[in-house]
């Protein structure tokens, strides 16, 4: 953890900052990122973050409930840690980093924002690098 690069920790933190020191969801729907089941090309829909998301938060979290969140972070404003393609209805979503995923985990899990036993229940597939 103490060897990532820069890059990767400082979009973690601009993710996952709060704002105007009230508390948020996104340290938490980030990690449920990384935990969603993701297509061969590490990319996952909103829809497959619930489950994860759910899990962590012990809650039910529809996609109505998390999208803004999304949303955000794939915008420059929380670290443009994910990327959207696609059009509405089928966006599909991925990490600009590829070590970002592996980040994500390995934090959450030391910060406490996920638990051994949800982290457990999900098989994370790791995503490309989209590297050429």
């Amino acid at each position: 953890m103490a060897d990532v690069n820069y890059t990767i920790a400082e979009s973690y933190t601009r993710a996952t900052e709060k704002i105007y020191r009230k508390g948020n969801i996104f340290a938490p729907v980030l990690a449920a990122c990384a935990l969603a089941e993701t297509n061969d090309l590490g990319q996952f829909t909103a829809a497959a973050v619930e489950a994860p998301l759910s899990d962590i938060m012990g809650a039910t979290f529809k996609v109505s409930s998390f999208s803004f969140h999304l949303n955000e972070m794939c915008g420059s404003d929380r670290g443009n840690v994910l990327k959207k393609t696609g059009s509405r209805r089928t966006f599909q979503y991925h990490f600009t980093e590829a070590a970002m995923q592996p980040y994500i985990i390995m934090k959450s899990l030391r910060d406490g924002v996920i638990r051994k036993e949800v982290f457990e229940r999900f098989y994370v597939k790791r995503q490309k690098s989209l590297d050429i």
